[in-house]
């Protein structure tokens, strides 16, 4: 299992650096602690404390500053026009 999951890991990690580049890939590992402490949350009912999810609010607050550009594209939104 840990074959498995370590080469498609890193075999995925590689593909997307390839296509994200390094400063997305840097911002991916900002990701991490959220995502596991979420999986604990659910599926082995550990208990989220309002700091952490405080800190998982700026953490996402933080991606959609770097990324708006990208995000108003998303939806439509010129990055320019919309101040």
């Amino acid at each position: 299992m840990a074959l498995v999951a370590g080469v498609g890991g890193f075999t995925l990690y590689f593909v997307l650096l390839r296509r994200l580049g390094p400063f997305s890939m840097g911002l991916l590992e900002y990701v991490i602690p959220p995502f596991a402490a979420l999986t604990g949350w659910y599926y082995l009912d550990e208990r989220l404390g309002a700091t952490a999810v405080l800190g998982f609010a700026l953490v996402l607050v933080g991606f959609a500053v770097v990324k708006r550009g990208r995000l108003l594209a998303a939806v439509g939104a010129r990055p320019d026009t919309a101040k």
